[in-house]
């Protein structure tokens, strides 16, 4: 079994929380065992209270495990890391629905699942997150438009962007258009990592397609652009969107374009509607 095999498991001496460990600071660090100090800081910083998963073990437990216990776990969880492996003990998920508000009870769109994943496989996830946000921040893998789920972002970042370029845009009396859209089903399986697969995934967006995107955050978008006329701005939309509906079709991410918006910011009483492309 493996909690019975010889134990043997790297160390390192860093760090505070909140730090990256220094058995990173190099990219081919990153397929190195995890040290036991990457453990015991996701262990401290794990949320309280928790849902437990179908085993019925819950954060709070993990927590006060005894040193003994953490060091067999480290060891399975470094045969798992350097044998690209995920135990099949691991994997059981109990699924629930959730009612979106405002919306048809009677329409199974209506209803989110969520996944409630075992805490100890949550807890390797968790380790293998720090190490990839690491290294793809580390080599610009992620668009910088991008501020979901990264550190020091917020939608307030999009906010003040596009707020200065409507500004900017009135002051030279044109017209500003805003296109939202929002991939459909892009992380709904409830693994920690999938947000940020999901990232990497739609990392070649910008360069994929020859829209200017301004900002992104997880799987929304937004792109604008400033027009002379209602007629301008109508076409601008429809060529966006487009573009990157063909985007999301070749990359299999739906993107339904009934939940894709536009939106014109101007200084007319009645400007004509903008037509969306289906």
């Amino acid at each position: 079994m493996l909690l019975s095999a010889p134990l043997k498991f790297p160390t390192s001496k860093y760090i505070d929380e909140g730090q990256q460990p220094k058995s990173l600071r190099h990219q081919d660090d990153l397929l190195k065992a995890f040290a036991k100090d990457e453990l015991n800081v996701d262990i401290q910083n794990l949320n309280i209270p928790s849902t437990p998963g179908v085993d019925k073990v819950d954060n709070l437990w993990l927590i006060k495990r005894p040193e003994e216990f953490r060091i067999r776990i480290l060891m399975v969880f470094n045969q798992c890391w350097l044998n690209s492996t995920f135990p099949q003990i691991l994997k059981p998920t109990i699924i629930k629905t959730v009612f979106e508000m405002q919306k048809p009870s009677n329409d199974t769109k209506s209803y989110r699942p969520i996944s409630i994943l075992l805490c100890l496989g949550k807890l390797l996830e968790k380790i293998v997150y720090k190490r990839l946000e690491w290294i793809m921040e580390k080599n610009k893998l992620i668009q910088a438009e991008q501020t979901g789920f990264r550190k020091h972002h917020s939608t307030l970042d999009n906010m003040v962007r596009l707020k200065f370029f409507i500004k900017t845009g009135f002051e030279e009396g044109k017209i500003s258009v805003e296109v939202l859209y929002d991939f459909e089903g892009a992380y709904n399986n409830g693994a920690i990592l999938s947000t940020l697969l999901f990232l990497l995934f739609v990392s070649d967006l910008k360069t994929s397609t020859t829209v200017d995107i301004r900002g992104m955050f997880a799987d929304n978008l937004l792109t604008y652009y400033k027009n002379n006329s209602i007629e301008e701005a109508s076409k601008s939309a429809k060529t966006t969107l487009e573009e990157i509906h063909q985007y999301s079709k070749d990359h299999g991410v739906p993107l339904p374009t009934e939940k894709a918006k536009v939106i014109v910011f101007h200084r007319e009483r009645n400007p004509s509607q903008i037509q969306r492309s289906g």
